[in-house]
């Protein structure tokens, strides 16, 4: 098996090869496209969750690679995102902490504000002042390189990056863009963000119309099944098949452009849950997440990955499928594409796998410790 997992990666990259040799040839170069969603683990019926109905996402993953063990850094969005888009662990740069203030999206830096005492006070009785990451000077968003490769960047819309995104990292951030804003000829990279299924639509969204009907939703077993608690997981499931049409509607724009043929579609969601236990959660229901990959032309259509990823391996895999070299400072490997059986991610695996086995048999020493 490990022999025809080796030939089958051998293969795609020679695909990606003459792939790239044809877009060189045709100069229409491979698109990548995120749709980002927020605050939902994988609870749809692409996932085994009969209770939702969601045909929109079904068919990316029914013509992609589904993920079934994705993971979040961080449980909630700021960190998450940070690590998402440098590609690094939101801890080691000291953004593991959700930002304060209003900073999840796009300013000119002479709209930065932070205000020292803005009335919010911690369990300690301490003010708690706005604040922001300060990268350093080496850690860029990986968007920097793909544009230095050519590629328009457009952003619509969310910058939760625990820091101001610089205006060097997209053509377009403020909302409302769209990749046909791109030059002739020119590749690109689009993101659009869908706040559907945010936490706050919980209650935001509470005079919308039900379509999942409370009695029929699942009660996970740490919750009591009480009236409010059906409610609000009837809510959730409710939004995320709102989620759907608007990702259909999305596909739809796509195969009207004429586009879907030559990009790379990613669908994700930035941590798991958005209800108690779940949101800022550093168990699964807060960490666990959908990650779907599309590829055109049929590759790996229906195919599903039990393997652990990261949300964090999104940037590298990106770069590795339209072969650009992700940065030496990054903690994650590409999860597609010719840079996937580089050497060094090959020893990474390794390292993960050692770990892995470290951890047990401290966990082993422990638990026996106390028996």
């Amino acid at each position: 098996m490990k022999y025809l997992n080796n030939i089958k990666y051998l293969f795609f990259a020679l695909s990606i090869f003459c792939s790239v040799a044809g877009q060189d040839a045709s100069k229409q170069p491979l698109n990548v496209i995120w749709i980002s969603v927020e605050d939902m683990g994988p609870v749809l019926s692409a996932y085994g969750n009969n209770t939702i109905h969601t045909p929109n996402i079904d068919r990316l993953a029914n013509e992609g690679v589904k993920y079934t063990n994705a993971y979040a850094t961080v449980g909630v969005c700021a960190p998450s995102r940070f690590s998402i888009i440098t590609g690094m662990y939101p801890a080691r740069l000291g953004a593991h902490n959700m930002r304060t203030g209003d900073h999840n999206n796009f300013k000119w830096p002479e709209d930065v504000k932070f205000i020292q005492n803005k009335g919010v006070i911690d369990k300690s009785g301490e003010n708690i002042p706005d604040y922001e990451v300060v990268p350093p000077s080496y850690v860029k968003p990986f968007t920097e390189y793909l544009r230095a490769e050519g590629y328009y960047c457009v952003n619509d819309n969310k910058c939760d990056y625990q820091f101001n995104a610089p205006f060097t990292a997209w053509d377009d951030v403020y909302g409302g863009g769209s990749y046909k804003n791109a030059a002739d000829g020119a590749p690109f990279f689009y993101v659009k963000n869908y706040y559907t299924t945010h936490e706050s639509r919980i209650w935001l969204r509470k005079d919308k119309p039900m379509t999942v009907h409370p009695d029929k939703v699942p009660i996970p077993d740490y919750y009591p099944d009480i009236p409010v608690v059906r409610n609000d997981i009837a809510r959730k499931y409710s939004n995320i098949e709102a989620l759907d049409q608007e990702v259909g509607e999305l596909l739809e724009q796509l195969e009207a452009d004429g586009v879907m043929e030559n990009s790379v579609i990613f669908f994700w969601s930035d941590h798991g849950g958005n209800l108690l236990r779940q949101k800022r959660a550093v168990g699964n229901s807060g960490l666990h997440v959908p990650l779907i990959i599309r590829y055109p032309d049929g590759y790996r259509a229906g195919e599903t990955e039990n393997r652990l990823v990261s949300l964090m391996d999104l940037g590298p895999t990106v770069m590795s499928l339209i072969g650009i070299e992700p940065p030496i400072t990054w903690m994650e490997r590409p999860l597609q594409g010719p840079l996937r059986n580089r050497p060094d991610n090959i020893f990474m695996d390794l390292q993960i796998a050692l770990m892995n086995v470290l951890i047990c048999n401290v966990l082993f020493w422990m638990v026996a410790m106390y028996i």
